[in-house]
Parts: structure tokens; C-alpha cells; sequence
């Protein structure tokens, strides 16, 4: 029954290591995932950035640089501009919200691993408690075993003491020579 119950023990060990494996590899494409979503989103903010920078440059400034120029410019800039930042806004927002759906569902596999690793530890204690209990019915058992032998040496004393050595000496010689032989 004992090494059944190690058998048993070990299998759901190997169990619990490949299940933790399995929600570790999960976790970690998860993971990398979100770090990839959030250094995309950081370079479409850089860009960002970049563009909204570009034309301040003061040095360079040439004669069509007018101020009717710059209007004329400025006008359709602001149109190119508004639809750009639009779009811009729109990208990071998209952006954002796959940043989210990502550490939605990494959090939702690190709870699910967290449930697993609860349940695991429950099945751990079950078998700890077990084991605890076949130790026990196992020195019950050799203490029984212990008591039977005591048992039966006490016994095969008692018989034997009973005896009186001249009762088997009698004994003996009734078997040898018969009850005849021995009245000569």
C-alpha cells in the first residue's frame, strides 16, 4: 500500500511541474506581447512628437515665408494637421485599447494559473495529510506485529515452564523403553 501511495504522490507532482510549465510559457508570449503592443505605441507617440515639432526652426527664414504665405500655408497645413492629429489621436487610441485587451487576457491567464496553483496546493495538503496517515496505520501495524510475536514468545514460555523436568525425563524414558521396561 506504501509505495502505491508514493507512486501516486509522484504523479501528481509531475503533474503540478508540467501544469506550471504550461501557464509559465502562457504567461510569458502574454507578456512579451504587451511589452511589443507598448513599445509600438511609444513609437507612434515619438512620431507624434516628431511631426508636431516640425517647421519650428526659426533660423531659416526666407522671403516666402510672408506672413500671407504662412497663412496661405498655415490654412492647409491646419486641414493636412487636424486630419493627421485625428488620425493620430484615433492610432494611439487603438493603439491603447490593444494595450488593454492584452493585459485583460494576460491578467485573465495569471488568474487562471493563480486558481491552478491554489487547486494544486489544496491536492498537495490532501496528500501531505494522507501520507501522515499511512505512517501512522503502518507503525500501527508493525506495533501489532510486535505484540503478536510477544504474544506467542509469552505462550511458548508459559508452556513450557509448566512442565516439571522429572515429568519429561519420565516421559522420555516411557518412550524409550516402555512402561514395562522401566520396572526392572
Amino acid at each position: 500500500m506504501f509505495p502505491n501511495y508514493l507512486q501516486a504522490e509522484s504523479i501528481n507532482y509531475a503533474k503540478l511541474q508540467d501544469t506550471e510549465k504550461w501557464y509559465m510559457l502562457k504567461l510569458a508570449g502574454m507578456t512579451a506581447f504587451v511589452n511589443s503592443v507598448t513599445k509600438w505605441k511609444n513609437a507612434i507617440s515619438q512620431r507624434e512628437i516628431d511631426h508636431d515639432n516640425v517647421g519650428l526652426n526659426v533660423d531659416n527664414v526666407a522671403p516666402e515665408d510672408s506672413i500671407y504665405a504662412v497663412l496661405s500655408r498655415r490654412s492647409s497645413h491646419t486641414a493636412t494637421c487636424a486630419t493627421s492629429s485625428t488620425s493620430s489621436a484615433r492610432i494611439r487610441a487603438e493603439a491603447e485599447k490593444a494595450a488593454l485587451q492584452a493585459r485583460i487576457q494576460a491578467l485573465k491567464q495569471k488568474h487562471a494559473l493563480e486558481d491552478k496553483e491554489e487547486e494544486l496546493n489544496v491536492q498537495k495538503e490532501q496528500l501531505r495529510k494522507r501520507r501522515e496517515t499511512l505512517e501512522l496505520h503502518t507503525e500501527l501495524a508493525a506495533a501489532a506485529a510486535k505484540l503478536t510475536v510477544f504474544k506467542a514468545a509469552e505462550e511458548q514460555i508459559d508452556s513450557t515452564s509448566t512442565e516439571d523436568g522429572m515429568n519429561a525425563y519420565y516421559d522420555d524414558m516411557i518412550g524409550k523403553y516402555g512402561s514395562k521396561g522401566m520396572a526392572h
